[in-house]
């Protein structure tokens, strides 16, 4: 009896041992892969494909934070630059960069949402029939939004008022990039 009570012992130990190598193999296929000089590159053509993970990465890893902003130095075609401000404005509503200026206007249908607008300066070097990237980031949020080719200079997107993209976007020490897609 006591002989087949350590074989039932075995065959417990056994099967949790086999559980347990299983359970940490999966979480093992959970991992997050690293992210690489590639997917920041996708990342600022435009691709969805890992996006949360590599935003995470550009505020919190230096390497990739310092390889995110060497390609976006490389591909922007125009920038806003950080505003210095003598006193704190609750909300702007205008962005001026480099041949593009930035517009920040409350829906009227629905006052939770904001319209960020794209304009074209008439006289910039900025191509009208592509899309553009607007991208920004502060010390915690990455912001990165899609305007379609812009009509008759223009182009928008709207986000909810209340979003932190939105906020990043309003604040005057942030820098706007914009890139061609």
């Amino acid at each position: 009896m006591n002989g087949n009570q350590n074989a039932m012992d075995f065959g417990q130990t056994e099967s949790v041992f086999i559980a347990l190598k299983a359970l940490q193999g999966i979480h093992q296929c959970e991992a997050e892969l690293p992210v690489l000089l590639a997917d920041v590159v996708h990342y600022l053509q435009g691709g969805e494909r890992r996006k949360q993970q590599i935003e995470r990465a550009i505020s919190s890893d230096l390497r990739v934070r310092k390889q995110y902003r060497m390609l976006l130095q490389q591909m922007r075609v125009a920038t806003a630059a950080r505003e210095a401000l003598a006193q704190d404005v609750a909300e702007l509503d205008v962005r001026q960069g480099d041949g593009f200026r930035i517009l920040f206007r409350r829906s009227r249908a629905d006052a939770g949402q904001t319209y960020v607008i794209l304009e074209l300066d008439a006289h910039s070097d900025l191509s009208p029939d592509v899309d553009y990237m607007l991208l920004a980031e502060d010390e915690h949020t990455v912001v990165r939004l899609l305007f379609v080719a812009p009509d008759a200079g223009r182009s928008q997107t709207i986000l909810p008022s209340d979003d932190g993209q939105l906020a990043t976007l309003k604040k005057s020490d942030v820098e706007l990039s914009l890139i061609p897609c």
